[in-house]
């Protein structure tokens, strides 16, 4: 939000304009640690 890529209202955060331009770039950092093991874990088919 510092870097305006994104808003929060009440609960819930939204990317902005700029963060949308960049999501591809953001996402990964918005995924947490226990996630990124069920993911390393996981066999793809």
């Amino acid at each position: 939000m510092a870097e305006e890529l994104a808003d929060r209202v009440d609960q819930v955060v939204r990317l902005t304009a700029r963060g949308l331009e960049l999501s591809d770039a953001i996402g990964p950092w918005l995924v947490s640690e226990s996630i990124r093991e069920r993911m390393a874990g996981h066999r793809w088919r």
